[in-house]
């Protein structure tokens, strides 16, 4: 197939559809010339393969029709299968050297051992094969294995057998057998016996080699799958390096199996150097996964989650190295074991060591970010205070930001301690300067309900504890504020219980009762704060005194409700039926005629509603004036137009009704 371009198209209903739109879109073909298999290897390896894996705008375009990323890497992962199938075939086809075999057929041994034109052109020939098979074993013992990981492993053994199938299998033609038996034949009739002899020198080798080559093929392809997972991860579903903590427990189950069967992956150097690979595959993922001078950029929740899981992941490589390793010497059947641990896991350990101090670098500034938050600032009134010291804690990254060696190296360990402890320093700076602003700031505390609440807050802040502790400290002040305030509200409550002021429109006794109300919740909020603290908190000499002097208060304020309706609620009834049986009709002082609804009443009914609101229990009488207050009103109103019709006077208005009552009974 040959693209010709990137185009989006609506998902296909049908077969017919289907055939259409490919039609349409693409161009597709035959390569009528050249190597047609190498052709596709290339265009797989460079074309389809680059696009389907990039995540930038052109792969999002191509797969906009499915926009589910689980689409491209189930396509990525077949695509790669297939280009590694192409690759391998071209390699068996192309790979091997090709002999020069005499164009003859031998029907009978024994009469070409007595050709002796025959047994010179064969020895001529075998002499060349010699050549040939010395050269191609010098040529692939001197090759080494390039890239640093396992699956550069498996593609020099695959080359390897590539290479040398070819000339094995030249050999082992049925044709090629009958010139060997010829010459060997021959020998008793004149022939150069030694031409044979390196021949066959030769030919063992290759055998040897081809045969070990084989077997390593056969048994590292069982181990391909899982050298994929840790080598491109990127492109599995999760796209995260939990694909590589999932695949260190088979993968090295897998390693154990290969050790044990193999016989040419069962000594200490080849089955070390492959772990050795395996360490540097682990460590070059974990490095390249996390960016040290970017990993600060993200959000504090996702960079500790990626720096623990890179963590965990170095260090599970080692512990599950270990526990295969017990499993084999609990067995008592297989040899141990013993590879070079600094081999493979000195980098390791150091990397997760590093991943420990950019963890622990984050939470700090984490935490310090959320202590210095805008509750900080709500409370202590500081925020231009609070916004230097913001600036001096994201200061304290760009020393790391800025590196210019790499982190992972242990080589470069003091550099990286250096800047470790610049970071420590400067943490210990920040927290001093910290307290101390703490210690000023809570002295003029505005509110003791917010700093209750900001306490509880940073109850829940994980940090290094030496802020967090001077924030625990600071409760005895908290409580001198909730002290002051209380005795502050104890004060407004004495000067003004006499005469209390009532809010507009609100009658005289409901008002009064509001005011009493009004005022102890001020600090009955910051009371609810304070019993959410902890219980030694709650147990200190400081914390018994408020509480001490909130139930004062409250019983202060408690007795001051009773005592209001209690007189109000004695009165009510008898005020209620003095009025309600005087004449409906009087005189006023300028001799006019009006009507009788006298203002207590007026009073009674608004009282009655606001003080049912507050859930007091309304005495009978005058809950039931105010339940017919719709009925008053009209009757009043009607009366008030029959003497405007009647007498011809204006009437001042002398009742003033709200909404009705809203009462089941």
């Amino acid at each position: 197939p040959r693209v010709t371009g990137v185009q989006t198209c609506a998902l296909p209903i049908s077969g017919v559809d289907v055939k259409v739109k490919m039609d349409k879109m693409l161009s597709y073909g035959v390569h009528s010339e050249g190597p047609s298999l190498s052709l596709l290897e290339q265009m797989l390896s460079q074309i389809f393969l680059p696009v389907f894996s990039a995540k930038g705008k052109q792969t999002s375009n191509i797969l906009a029709t499915s926009g589910e990323d689980q689409i491209r890497n189930e396509l990525v992962s077949n695509v790669g299968k297939f280009s590694s199938q192409v690759s391998h075939a071209v390699q068996q086809l192309t790979g091997g050297t090709q002999l020069n075999i005499p164009q003859m057929v031998i029907e009978s041994v024994e009469k070409a051992a007595e050709d002796y034109d025959l047994i010179n052109q064969l020895e001529s020939a075998i002499a060349e094969w010699t050549a040939v098979l010395a050269s191609a074993i010098q040529r692939e013992t001197e090759k080494v294995t390039t890239g640093r990981g396992p699956l550069a492993e498996i593609d020099f053994w695959r080359e390897r057998n590539a290479a040398l199938s070819s000339l094995f299998e030249q050999l082992n033609l049925p044709n090629v057998q009958r010139m060997i038996e010829v010459l060997e034949m021959g020998a008793a009739h004149g022939a150069d016996a030694s031409l044979l002899a390196g021949f066959k020198l030769q030919f063992g080798e290759l055998t040897k080699l081809y045969v070990e080559t084989k077997d390593n093929v056969k048994f590292l392809t069982t181990l391909e799958r899982h050298f994929k997972n840790i080598t491109y991860w990127r492109t599995t579903p999760n796209g995260s390096l939990s694909m590589i903590l999932d695949t260190l427990t088979p993968m090295l189950n897998a390693l154990r199996m290969v050790w044990i069967i193999s016989r040419h992956y069962s000594d200490d150097a080849r089955m070390g150097s492959l772990m050795e690979r395996i360490a540097n595959e682990i460590g070059d993922q974990v490095s390249e996964e996390i960016d040290v001078k970017k990993i600060f950029r993200l959000p504090p929740a996702i960079a500790t989650v990626k720096i623990e899981l890179a963590r965990t992941v170095l260090e599970q490589w080692k512990a599950v190295y270990l526990q295969v390793r017990e499993k084999i010497e609990l067995s008592g059947r297989d040899a141990r074991w013993e590879f070079d641990r600094k081999r493979l896991f000195e980098r390791t350990d150091y990397m997760a060591v590093i991943c420990g101090d950019l963890k622990n670098q984050v939470e700090v500034m984490d935490d310090f970010h959320k202590f210095l938050g805008p509750q900080l600032k709500a409370v202590t009134g500081d925020a231009v205070g609070i916004d230097e010291v913001i600036s001096r804690v994201t200061a304290m990254a760009e020393p790391i930001e800025g590196l210019q060696f790499d982190a992972f190296d242990k080589r470069h360990s003091g550099q990286w301690a250096g800047v470790n402890a610049k970071f420590t320093a400067d943490k210990e700076q920040i927290e001093r300067a910290t307290r101390a602003f703490i210690d000023t700031s809570f002295k003029k505390l505005r509110s003791a309900e917010g700093a209750f609440e900001l306490l509880q807050n940073f109850k829940s802040i994980k940090s290094e504890g030496a802020i967090n502790r001077q924030m625990m400290d600071k409760f005895n002040d908290i409580l001198e504020q909730f002290s002051r305030e209380i005795d502050t509200t104890r004060a407004i409550f004495d000067s003004q219980m006499h005469a209390p002021p009532a809010t507009r429109n609100q009658p005289p006794v409901a008002g009064a009762i509001n005011w009493s109300r009004s005022l102890f919740s001020r600090i009955r909020k910051t009371m609810n704060r304070f019993n959410s603290t902890e219980d030694d908190m709650i147990k200190e000499d400081a914390a018994a005194d408020v509480q001490r002097k909130y139930m004062a208060m409250a019983k202060s304020a408690m007795l001051f409700e009773k005592a209001w309706f209690s007189q109000w609620s004695e009165t009510v009834d008898a005020l209620a039926m003095q009025h309600l049986k005087q004449p409906i009709l009087k005189d006023n002082d300028d001799g006019v005629v009006e009507v009788n609804f006298h203002d207590d009443l007026t009073r009674l009914i608004r009282e009655t509603r606001y003080l049912d609101r507050m859930g007091f229990n309304i005495p009978e009488t005058a809950l039931n004036v105010t339940l017919q207050e719709e009925k008053y009103h009209t009757t009043v109103e009607g009366l008030r137009n029959m003497l405007q019709h009647i007498v011809g006077v204006a009437l001042p208005s002398t009742l003033v009704f709200e909404a009705p009552i809203d009462r089941k009974s």
